[in-house]
């Protein structure tokens, strides 16, 4: 939101700029940051696993993706 604000137009490239221009943005999952076209990088994708309605945290994705199994 606060990038469609900045941009001198409400117009998807004048967005997807002002997008580019956040870095380690304090997000809920840790800081944020976006390439020219708009994805995420290094995105913190939490992976849980159920247990008897009990949720457990197992990791990030990324790490839990370069362990052996």
């Amino acid at each position: 939101i606060a990038a469609a604000e900045r941009a001198d137009r409400l117009e998807r490239a004048a967005v997807l700029t002002e997008v580019a221009r956040i870095h380690a943005f304090a997000g809920a999952s840790g800081p944020i940051t976006f390439d020219p076209f708009g994805e995420r990088l290094d995105p913190q994708i939490g992976i849980y696993q159920v247990i008897d309605n009990q949720a457990q945290f197992l990791g990030f994705s990324q790490t839990l993706l370069r362990q052996p199994n």
